[in-house]
């Protein structure tokens, strides 16, 4: 199962900090959720956070959340030191572990 990188959102914020976003093409309801982000082969996950329904949300384990089907999650990874131009590579993987067993996963490439 995926979860549907939209085209073209993948952007830069500031030197240090991206964006991109994601569409919940999966289901509608609540959920725990395991989150996991890589830049370049690199584990972010503590640098992000995900906004959906206007409510920020830190990535990591055991997120509670409510989406509907076609909401668009925006994801901003905000690092430490400078992220360089060019090409990157993202990896999102969301392990729900209530009130089901799934794992969901989008990979994409984009230049910011």
């Amino acid at each position: 199962m995926s979860l549907k990188y939209v085209e073209n959102s993948l952007s830069r914020v500031d030197d240090k900090t991206i964006s991109f976003k994601l569409m919940n093409n999966y289901a509608s309801g609540s959920a725990t959720i395991d989150g996991k982000i890589l830049l370049d082969g690199i584990d972010v996950t503590k640098y992000t956070t995900a906004k959906l329904a206007g409510q920020s949300i830190t990535v990591g384990e055991n997120m509670d959340i409510y989406s509907e089907y076609g909401d668009i999650i925006e994801f901003i990874i905000s690092l430490d030191k400078k992220i360089e131009r060019g090409k990157h590579k993202i990896e999102v993987e969301m392990k729900i572990k209530y009130p089901i067993w799934a794992t969901l996963r989008s990979e994409f490439e984009g230049e910011v």
